[in-house]
């Protein structure tokens, strides 16, 4: 809802132009992104929206984070999410970066 009420995300998705948002979120966000596609879906569908909405976020996606997600969505989170991440993605870019004391080896396979 705040990411929606920002005049410059409302602009971005009625002229199919370009917007970016940075936002902390925290795991009490549940599906996050979900009103974000309906907005953006209930105008253009799945997948014929040709603008951008870039979300540039840092902390801990919530359950169904990103849900729904459609073509325009790019999401970026450092951090960690929750289970069912993505659910019923459309469309859209979704990338999880483990934050910077996350405490993660890598380059080798999960034990």
């Amino acid at each position: 809802d705040e990411i929606l009420a920002d005049p410059a995300v409302q602009k971005a998705i009625e002229t199919e132009g370009e917007v970016t948002v940075v936002k902390d979120v925290c795991n009490l966000d549940r599906a996050f992104g979900g009103r974000i596609a309906g907005v953006i879906a209930k105008d253009y569908g799945d997948n014929s929206f040709a603008g951008a909405v870039n979300l540039e976020l840092t902390g801990a996606g919530g359950q169904s984070f990103c849900a729904w997600s459609v073509d325009g969505m790019n999401v970026t989170l450092t951090g960690e999410a929750n289970d069912y991440v993505c659910k019923g993605m459309a469309g859209g870019g979704i990338a999880i970066r483990a934050g910077p004391t996350a405490p993660l080896k890598g380059g080798g396979p999960s034990n």
